[in-house]
């Protein structure tokens, strides 16, 4: 995580604290088009009642501990895990690798042929095949 920024609010409430507010940062991410790395920003809105006294607390909940110490790192880790996106590209006009050589489109075009034909085109093929030499 890189350049970790935000603001956050402790209420207090009857259970012990409410912390909410928002943090941005971002991360090393690898393009799911070209396989580039580039930095993806995250943001979170935190939302999490921290208990106290710790004895009362749920199990498995965040507690605020008998020297008043509150750790944010769990919380803030899991939304940050759950926040980033699964198939993020590096920008909008990302255009890949190209599927036979592996060329980075985004640098420029490769050198391979679509010989790909759509078959109901198929009978149309022959009109653009070079004749024969004649000789």
């Amino acid at each position: 995580m890189r350049n970790l920024r935000g603001a956050v609010t402790l209420t207090r409430t009857p259970q012990g604290l409410y912390a909410q507010g928002q943090l941005r940062g971002a991360i090393d991410h690898n393009c799911a088009r070209c396989l580039t790395e580039y930095l993806q920003p995250i943001n979170i809105r935190l939302s999490e009642l921290y208990h106290y006294p710790p004895e009362n607390a749920p199990p498995g909940e965040p507690v605020v501990s008998d020297d008043a110490h509150l750790d944010l790192t769990p919380v803030a880790r899991e939304d940050f895990i759950l926040s980033i996106p699964i198939s993020a590209v590096c920008r909008p006009d990302c255009k890949g690798l190209c599927p036979k050589c592996g060329k980075n489109w985004n640098e420029g075009p490769c050198d391979c042929e679509d010989d790909s034909l759509d078959l109901r085109w198929a009978g149309l093929a022959d009109l653009f095949k070079e004749p024969p030499p004649e000789g």
